[in-house]
């Protein structure tokens, strides 16, 4: 009546289709190295602890589950809702990334429905010098700020897929088929220089804990060919810590935080007075009475300065005297200029929380403002700004 050939082929085959799964081939992100081939972020094998709830949630004998909440540390009636609620899933994600301690205390249970699966986890071996610029990934691998987002389209790898053999109770005990295989994702190299990072980071906390500062930002450029070799701001954040993922210590301010530049845009109005020939190097400008008055404020110098040069200003950093030039400059020749150096205008850095700051028109510009952007008030530029005029 029955084919008994047929029917065991039929067994057989569907026995088969229950033993054998899909199974994803992590592939590795890419490399972030610094100039000199120095490694900054790389991402390291992990382990990813996993439960089978549909079958936790049978037990009898529960003392591994005991165990283990002892192990990670939580409530055993914690872990028996989490193992309640997921009681149809046959994988949960119950620890991504463990430590190497927990690993081995896990292992030691020897029970099938608790297991361990391969990820990655991103290591900056740059530390803190280095997060504000390079960012960081999720704890997926995907980057979400600094570097990491902005070249996460090269860094990220593509995984592969294989189909496996597991036993009755899960386990993967046989690879049968290899359906695609992972690509790693590319590696890049920055102009920064490690050890220069440091250095400049080093600095900056110094001076900032000497005096009481709220921050502080640095970026050396190599004038040859415009490469920025150091990039640095602190305070900054642990890397290592996925808490510390938060808040304005994650920001890179050279190129996020505005500012009124101050007396660092004194060259920039010489040069425009200058090149606009209002003045040129032999040009006297009188400082007296030492006290300039715009909108009921005095402006002064920082001492009596009398008669300077256009070179005195720069140096003596004299806030009359670049008011003064500023004022033979016409509204447009010196908004024109202040232009033409990119303040107020995109860098093209292609980081993310860039700010591009701003620049009155010379219509909207009064007749204080004319004065006072001489010594760097009334507008805001970020740090990269002036790096790059």
């Amino acid at each position: 009546m029955f084919n008994n050939i047929s029917c065991k082929e039929n067994i057989s085959s569907e026995a088969a289709k229950r033993q054998i799964h899909n199974q994803i081939i992590k592939a590795q992100r890419g490399i972030i190295y610094d100039r000199n081939k120095n490694i900054l972020a790389m991402s390291l094998p992990a382990k990813t602890l996993c439960i089978n709830p549909h079958k936790l949630y049978q037990y009898k004998d529960r003392s591994s589950l005991k165990k283990l909440s002892q192990i990670l540390g939580v409530k055993y009636t914690i872990l028996l809702k989490t193992i309640n609620k997921h009681k149809n899933k046959k994988e949960y994600y119950l620890k991504r990334h463990v430590s190497k301690t927990i690993y081995l205390k896990v292992i030691n249970l020897s029970d099938p429905n608790i297991y361990f699966i391969s990820e990655n986890k991103r290591s900056y071996l740059g530390g803190e010098a280095f997060s504000n610029i390079l960012g960081f990934t999720d704890i997926d691998d995907h980057g979400q700020e600094g570097i990491e987002l902005i070249k996460n389209d090269s860094l990220k790898p593509i995984d592969g897929n294989k189909r496996v053999k597991k036993d009755n109770i899960g386990r993967s005990i046989e690879t049968v088929e290899v359906i695609k295989k992972p690509n790693p994702g590319e590696n890049i190299v920055l102009t920064l220089d490690k050890r220069l990072q440091i250095i400049a980071y080093d600095v900056l906390k110094k001076y900032v804990n000497k005096s009481d500062a709220e921050s502080a930002s640095i970026v050396l450029v190599e004038t040859s060919t415009g490469n920025i070799l150091s990039m640095a701001n602190y305070p900054s954040f642990d890397p290592d810590k996925r808490s510390a993922y938060k808040g304005k210590k994650i920001k890179n301010r050279v190129i996020h935080d505005l500012i009124e530049p101050g007396s660092t845009i004194k060259p920039l109005i010489i040069y425009a007075g200058l090149e606009n020939k209002v003045i040129d190097k032999s040009t006297v400008i009188d400082t007296a009475p030492g006290v300039l008055v715009l909108d009921n404020t005095e402006v002064k110098d920082w001492k009596y300065l009398g008669k300077v040069s256009p070179e005195e200003i720069i140096k003596l950093s004299s806030n009359i005297g670049a008011a003064k030039v500023s004022s033979k400059l016409t509204k447009k020749q010196l908004i024109s200029n202040l232009d033409n150096f990119g303040l107020g205008q995109s860098l093209f850095l292609n980081l993310p929380g860039a700010k591009i700051g701003s620049i009155p028109s010379p219509n909207e510009l009064k007749d204080s403002e004319h004065l006072s952007i001489g010594y760097g008030y009334g507008l805001s530029v970020s740090l990269m700004h002036l790096v790059n005029a």
